[in-house]
């Protein structure tokens, strides 16, 4: 292989990746969010959640729009985020975020 195309494997390895742990959880529990609350779905959450709870993203203090794309079901709700950057950063820890709700 070329070293254009193992830099492109690589990338798309790592996207693969990064995007499991997002919507898996944070990996504390084995994924799926048991241990901590956090699931990356509604289906994963076993409920059919329609909007955010929430219209200020926790972690930034940015506005959060009611079908925002970018969001996380922890403790039963399904809370809204300005970007990807802050779901990562709540998933990690949601205890530090949660209160800014």
């Amino acid at each position: 292989m070329n070293t254009k195309m193992v830099v492109v494997l690589i990338i798309a390895i790592s996207f693969a990746l990064g995007s499991y742990v997002l919507y898996a959880g944070c990996g504390a529990c084995g994924g799926g969010g048991s241990a901590c609350g956090i699931v990356g779905s509604d289906a994963e959450a076993g409920t059919a959640l329609q909007g955010v709870t929430n219209s200020v993203c926790p972690v930034l203090g940015e506005a959060v729009s009611a079908d925002t794309k970018y969001t996380a079901v922890y403790g039963g709700r399904k809370i809204g985020f300005c970007c990807a950057g802050c779901v990562k950063k709540f998933t990690q820890n949601p205890e530090k975020y949660i209160g800014n709700i």
